[in-house]
């Protein structure tokens, strides 16, 4: 447990996702143009049961909230054109590029993990929020109406094409765990008198 109260989850976490996120994002187009060769030619078909490629299912399993930014999900597809890339490269034959979405994509993650880290490091060091009652009960309103976003998200990916549908748990997972954290945290809130300072806040 010392060991892990050293480590500075608010920076480690963060930097690990965006370093994995980054490696399956470069190493996607090359699994998916190897799936192109196997089979003889890309069809609209296969595009629709198999893009993204495995390597980038996982990274978005992962890091499923996060699609709700960079995807078109919530922000209008406008705000995420994927026909107009940042900048194109070729891979095996094909096209690869990289779209003002991505951008949200992996911003997206370093806040999400960074939010993680800091919960962590929190329970951790038993450490107080100094964030007024008010604020902190917002703060848990909007988080669970959030999470309950994040769970109509995966229910409607289990009505889309494979790649979806693959992840789609996850997205549940990610529904469950922050209703269950942002439902403690009201039900905390709540539970005990604002004069109560410790009592109030809760270390994680």
């Amino acid at each position: 447990m010392n060991a892990l109260k050293r480590i500075r989850w608010i920076v480690v976490l963060p930097l690990l996702q965006i370093v994995l996120a980054a490696a399956l994002y470069v190493y996607e187009p090359y699994q998916y143009r190897k799936g192109v060769r196997a089979t003889g030619g890309s069809t609209v078909e296969y595009f629709v049961q198999n893009y993204p490629a495995p390597a980038q299912r996982i990274s978005n399993a992962i890091n499923f909230p996060v699609l709700l930014f960079s995807t078109g999900v919530v922000l209008p597809d406008a705000l995420t054109p994927r026909d107009r890339p940042l900048f194109k490269w070729e891979v095996d034959g094909g096209g690869a590029w990289f779209t003002p979405g991505d951008v949200l994509f992996f911003l997206g993650v370093g806040i999400l993990w960074l939010w993680v880290g800091a919960k962590i490091d929190t329970r951790l060091r038993h450490s107080l929020s100094r964030l007024p009652r008010i604020l902190r009960i917002a703060g848990a309103a909007l988080g669970s109406v959030f999470a309950c976003i994040v769970g109509y998200a995966a229910v409607m990916a289990f009505r889309s094409a494979r790649p979806f549908r693959q992840i789609a748990p996850f997205g549940l997972a990610w529904c469950l765990i922050l209703l269950v954290y942002f439902g403690w945290r009201l039900k905390t809130e709540f539970a005990t008198k604002p004069e109560d300072k410790h009592a109030a806040e809760p270390s994680f």
